[in-house]
């Protein structure tokens, strides 16, 4: 939903990495693909949430209405326009989604 297309390539990279890190190579195609759906659902989510987290309630009220009407275009338009360092926040939610799903404590 947040990620580009550009940037999709990253993040299937990322995920395909960390059920790697988890032992998951040995498991048969078809629950790798749905682990793999998964883990890409729950991270989209958590880039959700982080959006959500760093905006006052004018910003939420309008990233809600962009949200609710479906136009992607729009969402990352919001997000570059409101977030110039999205993608170190994004790159933090990512590293802190991995140390949580490897059981990493820091």
């Amino acid at each position: 939903m947040l990620t580009e297309l550009s940037s999709q390539k990253v993040i299937d990279e990322f995920l395909n990495k960390m059920l790697s890190e988890a032992g998951m190579d040995n498991v048969s195609p078809e629950v790798r693909s749905q682990m793999f759906a998964d883990l890409k659902n729950r991270l989209e989510d958590r880039f959700l949430a982080t959006v959500v987290s760093n905006l006052d309630e004018n910003k939420l009220t309008s990233f809600r209405e962009i949200t609710e009407g479906g136009d992607q275009e729009k969402v990352n338009q919001f997000i570059s326009t409101n977030f110039p360092n999205a993608q170190e926040l994004f790159s933090q939610a990512m590293m802190s989604f991995r140390d949580t799903y490897l059981g990493i404590v820091k």
